[in-house]
C-alpha cells in the first residue's frame, strides 16, 4: 500500500481573533491528517500543529494573537507514509473585541466577542483579568456565555455579570448596611426578579417556565408549585397546618346532657361535669386546599378552677365520636359513626392553669376536600376510653380543628 495522496481543498472556514476552523477534502487510504502552521509562509517557520484522526475533515487552531497573519498545509498519512503538502492558505486573526462584563474596585474583567470555540463545554481562561478576579468562560458558539466566575478575597465592591446586551443581569451588592445579590431579567415582563440576602430569598416577580414556578428538590419529590394563576400546591412532604379555632358560642350544645355554660372574666366558656358524658356538636367542610387523606386532629384548651390536692395526679379523658359524609351521600349522624379518645392528667397546683388536650385524631382514609366531617366532642367522664377522676367541672374556651392542606390561593 502506497503513501495516501495529498488531501484538496484546504480552506480557512472561520476567522476569529484566537484562531481559525479550517477544512478540507478527505483522499483514499489515508489513517489521519497533520496540520501544519507558519507565521511566515513557511520560509523558517514551519510547525505541526495538530494530528487528527481518519476521517476528520475539520480543525480548530485556537489560542494565536489577534491581528496577526498566518499560514497553513495540510498532509494525509498512513503506514507506509506521509503525502506531499498541500498548497498553503492564509488568513490575518480578527482584532479583539472586548466586552466588559465585570466591574469593580479591582476591575474590569472583559471577554473576547470576535473569539470562536469549538465547543459547549470547552473551558477558556479570561483574556484580561486584574486583580482578584480569577474568570473562566464556559462559552457557546453562539453567544459566548459567561458561565463561572471564581472570587479570590474579598475586594470586590458590588461586581456584575451580565449578558452581551446588558439586560440580564446578576450582582453582588456589597455596602456598608447590606450584602445581596440581585437578579435581573431583561426583555418583556423583565426587571429585578429576586434579592437574596443572609436572612431570605425574595422573589420579586414571578419566574415561570411554561407557568409553573417550582421550590423544593426541583419538582422531584417534595416541593410547592405554583402556577400563573397565583395558586400553591405543595407535594410530597410539603405541607401546611390549617386551624380553625372554634369558641364555645360556635358550636351547638344538644337537649341531652349538654356541658354547662360560664363566662370567665367576660370570656365564655363550656363546664363539663364529672358525672356526665356531656357533649357538644359541630360539622366542618374540608376546604379545596385540604391534602387527601391527610390528617386531622381536634385539640381543646381548657382550665379547672381547682387540681388536684395532696401531690396527686388526676386522670382526664375526652372523647370524639365523627363521621365523614359527601356529596350525594344521605345526612345521617344515627349510624356508622367511629369513636377515638386521648388522655390527659391534671397535677397538683394547676388551679386555672391553661391545658391543652391530647389530639383526638380521625383516621382520614378516603377523606377529600369537599366531604362533610360530622362531630360530637365529649367529656368521657364515665370512664369508658381512659380513666377520668377529675373532680368538678372541666372549663373550656377553645376548641381547635386542625388538619393538613396541600393547596393555597386557587383561582375558581
Amino acid at each position: 500500500m502506497a503513501a495516501p495522496a495529498t488531501p484538496a481543498n484546504l480552506s480557512i472556514d472561520t476567522t476569529a481573533s484566537n484562531g481559525f476552523e479550517l477544512t478540507w477534502d478527505n483522499v483514499a487510504l489515508e489513517t489521519g491528517f497533520y496540520l501544519y502552521r507558519s507565521t511566515d509562509n513557511f520560509v523558517a517557520d514551519s510547525r505541526r500543529v495538530a494530528k487528527l484522526a481518519t476521517d476528520v475533515l475539520t480543525a480548530f487552531d485556537l489560542g494565536l494573537i489577534a491581528s496577526t497573519q498566518y499560514y497553513y498545509k495540510i498532509s494525509a498519512f498512513n503506514g507506509d507514509g506521509e503525502s506531499a503538502f498541500s498548497a498553503a492558505v492564509n488568513d490575518t486573526t480578527l482584532a479583539q473585541s472586548l466586552k466588559q462584563h465585570w466591574q469593580g474596585t479591582v476591575g474590569p474583567f472583559d471577554y473576547d466577542q470576535n473569539a470562536i470555540y469549538p465547543g459547549e463545554n470547552t473551558k477558556v481562561v479570561g483574556l484580561r483579568s486584574t486583580g482578584n478576579i480569577r474568570a473562566d468562560l464556559v462559552p457557546s458558539i453562539d453567544n459566548h456565555m459567561v458561565r463561572k466566575i471564581d472570587i479570590l478575597g474579598s475586594a470586590i465592591n458590588s461586581p456584575l455579570i451580565e449578558d452581551a446586551d446588558q439586560d440580564t443581569k446578576v450582582q453582588c451588592e456589597e455596602s456598608n448596611d447590606e450584602d445581596k445579590i440581585r437578579f435581573d431579567i431583561g426583555g418583556v415582563g423583565g426587571g429585578e426578579k429576586a434579592v437574596m440576602d443572609a436572612n431570605a430569598f425574595e422573589i420579586k416577580q414571578p419566574v415561570t417556565v411554561n407557568g409553573i414556578t417550582k421550590m423544593g428538590d426541583g419538582g422531584v419529590t417534595n416541593y410547592t408549585k405554583i402556577v400563573t394563576d397565583g395558586e400553591i400546591t405543595l407535594f410530597g412532604t410539603a405541607r401546611v397546618i390549617d386551624v380553625i379555632d372554634v369558641e364555645p358560642d360556635a358550636v351547638r350544645r344538644p337537649v341531652a346532657n349538654p356541658p354547662g355554660e360560664s363566662l370567665e372574666d367576660g370570656f365564655p366558656c363550656h363546664d363539663y361535669n364529672d358525672t356526665t358524658d356531656e357533649s357538644v356538636f359541630k360539622h366542618v367542610e374540608l376546604t379545596h386546599g385540604y391534602a387527601a387523606a391527610g390528617l386531622i386532629h381536634i385539640h381543646l384548651d381548657y382550665f379547672v378552677d381547682v387540681g388536684p390536692v395532696d401531690g396527686t395526679v388526676d386522670n382526664l379523658s375526652w372523647g370524639l365520636e365523627y363521621k365523614k359524609i359527601s356529596i350525594g351521600d344521605v345526612f345521617t349522624f344515627a349510624s356508622g359513626t367511629t369513636l377515638v379518645y386521648a388522655a390527659d392528667v391534671v397535677t397538683q397546683g394547676n388551679n386555672k392553669k391553661i391545658h391543652q388536650s391530647d389530639p383526638l385524631s380521625l383516621t382520614t382514609t378516603g377523606f377529600v376536600a369537599g366531604d362533610i366531617v360530622l362531630m360530637r366532642i365529649f367529656r368521657d367522664a364515665s370512664g369508658t376510653g381512659n380513666t377520668d377522676n377529675v373532680s368538678g367541672d372541666i372549663r373550656v374556651f377553645d376548641y381547635h380543628i386542625e388538619f393538613l392542606v396541600d393547596k393555597l390561593g386557587e383561582a375558581t
